[in-house]
Protein backbone atom coordinates (compact mmCIF):
# COMPACT_ATOMS: atom_id res chain seq x y z
CA UNK A 1 0.00 0.00 0.00
CA UNK A 2 1.29 3.52 -0.69
CA UNK A 3 0.68 6.58 0.56
CA UNK A 4 -0.78 9.23 -1.32
CA UNK A 5 0.88 12.46 -1.40
CA UNK A 6 -1.28 15.45 -1.52
CA UNK A 7 0.55 18.35 -2.41
CA UNK A 8 -1.41 21.90 -1.69
CA UNK A 9 -0.76 24.77 -3.48
CA UNK A 10 -1.83 28.71 -3.05
CA UNK A 11 -3.00 30.26 -5.40
CA UNK A 12 -1.20 33.24 -6.72
CA UNK A 13 -2.43 36.74 -4.81
CA UNK A 14 -3.43 39.31 -7.39
CA UNK A 15 -1.80 42.18 -7.37
CA UNK A 16 -3.46 44.92 -7.70
CA UNK A 17 -2.96 47.05 -11.02
CA UNK A 18 -1.34 50.46 -10.52
CA UNK A 19 -3.71 53.53 -11.06
CA UNK A 20 -2.54 56.42 -12.87
CA UNK A 21 -1.51 59.26 -10.78
CA UNK A 22 -4.67 62.37 -10.96
CA UNK A 23 -3.22 65.21 -13.44
CA UNK A 24 -2.67 68.30 -11.57
CA UNK A 25 -5.96 70.77 -12.25
CA UNK A 26 -4.62 73.58 -15.07
CA UNK A 27 -3.31 76.89 -13.43
CA UNK A 28 -5.50 79.92 -14.07
CA UNK A 29 -4.30 82.96 -16.37
CA UNK A 30 -2.51 85.40 -15.04
CA UNK A 31 -4.61 87.98 -12.91
CA UNK A 32 -7.34 85.71 -12.84
CA UNK A 33 -9.37 86.42 -9.90
CA UNK A 34 -12.88 83.52 -9.46
CA UNK A 35 -14.65 86.46 -7.46
CA UNK A 36 -14.58 89.38 -9.80
CA UNK A 37 -17.17 89.69 -12.78
CA UNK A 38 -15.80 89.49 -16.09
CA UNK A 39 -14.62 92.59 -17.94
CA UNK A 40 -17.44 94.44 -19.59
CA UNK A 41 -17.56 95.71 -22.92
CA UNK A 42 -17.09 99.47 -23.17
CA UNK A 43 -20.02 101.65 -23.18
CA UNK A 44 -20.12 103.38 -26.51
CA UNK A 45 -19.59 107.31 -26.27
CA UNK A 46 -21.95 109.34 -24.98
CA UNK A 47 -24.31 106.42 -23.59
CA UNK A 48 -26.23 106.59 -20.11
CA UNK A 49 -28.09 103.55 -19.09
CA UNK A 50 -30.48 105.75 -17.30
CA UNK A 51 -31.87 107.94 -20.49
CA UNK A 52 -34.32 106.52 -22.92
CA UNK A 53 -32.88 105.73 -26.62
CA UNK A 54 -33.19 108.41 -28.78
CA UNK A 55 -35.86 108.44 -31.60
CA UNK A 56 -35.62 110.35 -34.73
CA UNK A 57 -38.92 112.28 -35.16
CA UNK A 58 -40.37 112.61 -38.62
CA UNK A 59 -39.87 116.24 -40.04
CA UNK A 60 -42.77 118.28 -38.91
CA UNK A 61 -44.29 115.78 -36.48
CA UNK A 62 -46.00 117.27 -33.36
CA UNK A 63 -47.16 114.93 -30.39
CA UNK A 64 -49.62 117.18 -29.24
CA UNK A 65 -51.42 118.15 -32.71
CA UNK A 66 -54.03 115.77 -34.31
CA UNK A 67 -53.54 114.28 -37.05
CA UNK A 68 -54.39 115.55 -40.52
CA UNK A 69 -58.12 115.02 -41.42
CA UNK A 70 -58.82 113.57 -44.93
CA UNK A 71 -60.09 116.05 -46.82
CA UNK A 72 -63.99 116.52 -48.06
CA UNK A 73 -65.78 115.73 -50.73
CA UNK A 74 -66.72 118.29 -53.23
CA UNK A 75 -70.25 120.01 -52.28
CA UNK A 76 -70.11 117.97 -48.98
CA UNK A 77 -71.93 119.95 -46.01
CA UNK A 78 -72.41 117.51 -42.90
CA UNK A 79 -75.40 119.74 -41.63
CA UNK A 80 -78.11 119.19 -44.70
CA UNK A 81 -79.78 116.27 -45.26
CA UNK A 82 -79.31 113.84 -47.41
CA UNK A 83 -81.63 114.33 -51.32
CA UNK A 84 -84.65 112.80 -51.11
CA UNK A 85 -85.60 110.36 -53.70
CA UNK A 86 -87.69 111.85 -56.77
CA UNK A 87 -91.56 112.35 -56.01
CA UNK A 88 -91.13 111.62 -52.17
CA UNK A 89 -93.13 113.86 -49.92
CA UNK A 90 -92.65 113.31 -46.06
CA UNK A 91 -96.34 114.58 -45.05
CA UNK A 92 -98.18 112.14 -47.55
CA UNK A 93 -98.40 108.55 -45.77
CA UNK A 94 -97.29 105.34 -47.75
CA UNK A 95 -99.71 104.03 -50.01
CA UNK A 96 -101.53 101.51 -48.89
CA UNK A 97 -100.62 97.80 -49.78
CA UNK A 98 -104.41 95.93 -50.17
CA UNK A 99 -107.01 98.55 -50.59
CA UNK A 100 -110.01 98.69 -47.96
CA UNK A 101 -113.39 96.22 -48.73
CA UNK A 102 -115.90 98.77 -49.88
CA UNK A 103 -118.04 99.96 -46.76
CA UNK A 104 -115.28 99.17 -44.04
CA UNK A 105 -115.23 101.17 -41.16
CA UNK A 106 -112.60 100.56 -38.53
CA UNK A 107 -114.47 102.02 -35.05
CA UNK A 108 -117.68 100.22 -36.06
CA UNK A 109 -118.00 96.50 -34.31
CA UNK A 110 -117.93 93.60 -35.99
CA UNK A 111 -121.37 92.02 -37.37
CA UNK A 112 -122.97 89.82 -34.21
CA UNK A 113 -122.27 86.01 -34.53
CA UNK A 114 -126.12 85.47 -34.37
CA UNK A 115 -126.73 87.21 -37.97
CA UNK A 116 -123.59 85.50 -39.40
CA UNK A 117 -124.38 82.67 -41.64
CA UNK A 118 -121.74 79.94 -41.54
CA UNK A 119 -120.97 77.86 -44.76
CA UNK A 120 -123.14 74.58 -43.48
CA UNK A 121 -126.22 76.59 -43.34
CA UNK A 122 -126.81 77.93 -39.74
CA UNK A 123 -126.21 81.17 -37.77
CA UNK A 124 -123.56 80.84 -34.98
CA UNK A 125 -126.61 81.24 -32.51
CA UNK A 126 -128.05 78.55 -30.96
CA UNK A 127 -131.75 78.45 -31.15
CA UNK A 128 -133.04 79.47 -27.80
CA UNK A 129 -129.50 80.18 -26.30
CA UNK A 130 -127.15 76.89 -25.02
CA UNK A 131 -124.26 75.16 -24.72
CA UNK A 132 -121.33 74.91 -27.52
CA UNK A 133 -118.45 72.56 -26.75
CA UNK A 134 -115.37 72.38 -28.24
CA UNK A 135 -114.43 75.53 -29.81
CA UNK A 136 -111.47 77.67 -29.92
CA UNK A 137 -111.69 81.46 -29.69
CA UNK A 138 -109.02 82.91 -32.22
CA UNK A 139 -109.59 86.19 -32.61
CA UNK A 140 -110.80 89.71 -29.40
CA UNK A 141 -112.26 92.27 -30.45
CA UNK A 142 -113.38 95.49 -28.90
CA UNK A 143 -114.05 99.72 -29.55
CA UNK A 144 -115.29 102.39 -28.14
CA UNK A 145 -117.47 103.47 -30.39
CA UNK A 146 -119.57 100.63 -29.48
CA UNK A 147 -118.67 99.32 -25.83
CA UNK A 148 -118.52 95.34 -25.40
CA UNK A 149 -115.97 92.89 -26.28
CA UNK A 150 -116.38 90.33 -29.49
CA UNK A 151 -114.32 87.40 -29.66
CA UNK A 152 -114.10 84.95 -32.73
CA UNK A 153 -115.15 81.64 -32.37
CA UNK A 154 -113.61 79.47 -34.74
CA UNK A 155 -116.22 77.54 -37.38
CA UNK A 156 -118.64 79.91 -35.98
CA UNK A 157 -117.78 84.15 -36.09
CA UNK A 158 -117.74 86.63 -33.92
CA UNK A 159 -119.95 86.49 -30.46
CA UNK A 160 -120.24 89.47 -28.18
CA UNK A 161 -119.65 88.80 -24.15
CA UNK A 162 -122.45 89.66 -22.19
CA UNK A 163 -122.26 92.83 -20.60
CA UNK A 164 -124.85 92.38 -18.23
CA UNK A 165 -122.35 92.16 -14.47
CA UNK A 166 -120.03 94.27 -15.06
CA UNK A 167 -117.40 92.16 -13.03
CA UNK A 168 -118.28 88.90 -14.74
CA UNK A 169 -117.94 91.07 -18.05
CA UNK A 170 -114.34 91.62 -16.77
CA UNK A 171 -113.80 87.70 -16.01
CA UNK A 172 -115.20 86.44 -19.39
CA UNK A 173 -112.95 88.81 -21.08
CA UNK A 174 -109.74 87.31 -19.31
CA UNK A 175 -110.92 84.06 -19.78
CA UNK A 176 -111.14 84.52 -23.24
CA UNK A 177 -107.88 86.25 -23.36
CA UNK A 178 -106.24 82.93 -21.79
CA UNK A 179 -107.91 80.79 -24.30
CA UNK A 180 -106.51 82.36 -27.15
CA UNK A 181 -103.64 82.87 -25.92
CA UNK A 182 -103.00 79.14 -24.74
CA UNK A 183 -105.15 77.69 -27.53
CA UNK A 184 -107.24 76.31 -25.09
CA UNK A 185 -110.95 74.48 -26.54
CA UNK A 186 -113.77 76.82 -24.55
CA UNK A 187 -116.86 75.93 -23.80
CA UNK A 188 -119.77 78.59 -23.64
CA UNK A 189 -122.96 79.22 -23.16
CA UNK A 190 -125.34 81.50 -25.31
CA UNK A 191 -128.39 83.80 -23.48
CA UNK A 192 -131.24 84.44 -25.47
CA UNK A 193 -129.37 87.51 -27.33
CA UNK A 194 -126.98 84.97 -28.58
CA UNK A 195 -124.46 86.33 -26.35
CA UNK A 196 -121.90 84.30 -24.15
CA UNK A 197 -123.04 84.28 -20.88
CA UNK A 198 -120.83 81.53 -19.51
CA UNK A 199 -117.30 80.21 -20.53
CA UNK A 200 -115.59 77.51 -19.49
CA UNK A 201 -111.73 77.17 -20.54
Amino acid sequence: MTDDTVTETKPEQETPAEQPQDAPPPEPPAGWDPYSPPPARPAPAGWDPYSPPARVAPAGWDPYSPPQARPAPAGWDPYSPPPAPAGWDPYSPPPAATPAPTGWDPYSSPPSGAAQQQPNGHNGASAGGGWVNGRAVTHLFSTAGSPGVWVAVHGIGWKRLSPASESGHSHLTLLALLAKNYRLPVSYHEDERGQIDQLVV
